[in-house]
């Protein structure tokens, strides 16, 4: 069984198209082929975004995130994130979101491949209609 982190890239486009990688991580865990989880990093970077201003928006990111586990940053996680950030020039919440993939040997389920193409070990996925 695979285990996928989502980036907060997949949930903004779930929530301004309604398809995309986000779909396809839910049909693979529907199929008991895929564990969904996500960095507690990526619930914030979420919330912080404007349309969150708006009571349906809170709603349907409630709903969204409601399908993962939500993993909340530990002291490992922490320091391998900054290890991250001072290695590879990685923003920190990228860092934080990239570290918590790698402690869960998880693969990465991410559309903006370039934030995160340079850790060593980090496994990104996107299912082969979404590749560039």
């Amino acid at each position: 069984m695979k285990t996928f982190f989502a980036d907060t890239s997949v949930f903004i486009e779930m929530s301004r198209t309604g398809e995309g990688v986000f779909k396809e991580v839910l049909r693979l865990a529907s199929h008991d082929k895929a564990k969904l989880f996500v960095s507690v990093v990526v619930v914030a970077e979420y919330w912080a975004g404007k349309s969150m201003n708006f009571k349906a928006n809170r709603e349907e990111g409630k709903i969204l995130f409601e399908k993962f586990e939500v993993i909340d940053v530990s002291l490992k996680i922490a320091k391998k994130a900054g290890e991250i950030r001072r290695k590879h020039n990685t923003d920190l919440p990228d860092a934080l979101i990239a570290a918590t993939a790698l402690e869960h040997n998880a693969q990465l389920a991410t559309l903006n491949t370039k934030h995160f193409e340079n850790i060593p070990g980090l496994k990104i996925w996107q299912p082969k209609v979404f590749k560039a």
